[in-house]
């Protein structure tokens, strides 16, 4: 019983960290409790597609909501929320979005790709065919006019997955910062991308490197991945297990984004600041 109560009462008060929300507020939901760039890309994004029509984050609005853009965040949380360009990412993701079905609204834009779609569709929620993650309009924020290829092979490793074994004749590319123009810089002058981290296989895509996908240590979240590749219509997705084995591979077929950014910008919820 008191589970029901506070779902029904205070559901709607908390972040995804567990903070208060902001009143009156549209509250863009991403995970800031470390730095990493693919969590911090999701408010760049949303700030530049909202300055495009003169507002912000912290403008007012008449009641207090809750987006879900960059990241894998669908099921987390305890709140109702509009759904841009989100995913799932484990199989537990996928118990909790079941388990909330019964309470949980969302209001969906576009999501990842077609497993984060099939997953909210058997849950009972409408969701449009609008495939792709907003990483992809990155292109239209920054980018770089000089760029002269420097690394024959750069690699990406998740945050988490930092102990493996790592060549030394390649060069590495951090991604816990928040500064992403030195992210997609060092990306821009690689003339391929090994990477575990699912946004650097994104922006590397997004800026035309070819990328190779590294499992290594990410056995648990292939979802997300293949929601990726499926989403730019590649379903023939080549994984390598180690950094040696990926350094033998190509990077896969770059995917033609042109349509997906174009969906994603018809769709990003400006009425929510009405």
């Amino acid at each position: 019983m008191l589970g029901k109560l506070k779902r029904k009462f205070f559901r709607n008060r908390m972040s995804i960290t567990g903070d208060e929300v902001k009143s009156k507020r549209v509250n863009l939901e991403w995970w800031n409790k470390k730095k990493n760039l693919g969590d911090v890309l999701s408010p760049v994004v949303c700030e530049w597609m909202l300055a495009s029509k003169g507002i912000s984050l912290e403008q007012e609005t008449t009641e207090t909501k809750h987006l879900f853009g960059i990241g894998s965040v669908i099921g987390m949380g305890n709140f109702d929320a509009v759904v841009w360009g989100s995913g799932v990412h484990t199989f537990k993701t996928i118990k909790d979005v079941v388990e909330q079905r019964k309470y949980r609204k969302y209001d969906i834009r576009a999501v990842r790709g077609p497993i984060t779609a099939s997953v909210l569709e058997a849950c009972g929620y409408q969701c449009p065919k609008v495939y792709g993650d907003p990483a992809v309009l990155m292109t239209e924020v920054y980018y770089p006019t000089e760029v002269e290829k420097k690394y024959k092979i750069s690699a990406i490793l998740h945050i988490e997955h930092q102990n493996i074994e790592k060549p030394d004749d390649i060069h590495y590319i951090d991604m816990n910062t928040i500064d992403y123009k030195k992210v997609i810089d060092e990306i821009m002058v690689s003339e391929k991308i090994i990477s575990s981290s699912l946004h650097g296989i994104i922006l590397a895509e997004t800026y035309g490197v070819p990328a190779v996908f590294l499992s290594e240590g990410m056995e648990d979240e292939l979802l997300k991945f293949y929601d990726w590749y499926y989403a730019t219509g590649r379903r023939n997705v080549v994984i390598a297990n180690t950094i040696q084995e990926a350094i033998e591979m190509f990077g896969m077929e770059l995917p033609d984004l042109i349509e997906m950014r174009e969906n994603l910008k018809k769709t990003f919820p400006f009425d929510l600041w009405k």
